[in-house]
């Protein structure tokens, strides 16, 4: 049976997609190396009552060179991405 109550067309993205490429880079608070992100549980109090809350990864902007390309690429990663991707450049490994 069809989806009639969702008021928009479903439509499917593929990976070249400008929209989609917009929503993968943008939007989302994720590590795009290590795919950290957002996590959720509880505080526990001392007595141990729980509430909600969330442990947001420490993502930031960073531009890279590409050696393939020859150019310069922003990339949103984590900051423990930041020391692997620092070590790797003293090391002389790709990225």
């Amino acid at each position: 049976m069809p989806n009639k109550g969702s008021g928009f067309p479903r439509r499917s993205f593929d990976s070249t997609s400008a929209l989609w490429y917009f929503l993968a880079t943008s939007m989302a608070r994720i590590c795009a190396k290590t795919g950290k992100k957002t996590a959720f549980g509880n505080t526990r109090s001392h007595s141990l009552r729980a509430t909600r809350r969330a442990w947001k990864a420490n993502i930031q902007k960073k531009r890279v060179y590409d050696p393939v390309t020859g150019a310069f690429k922003t990339m949103k990663v984590s900051a423990s991405y930041l020391r692997t991707l620092s070590k790797r450049m003293q090391q002389g490994k790709a990225a």
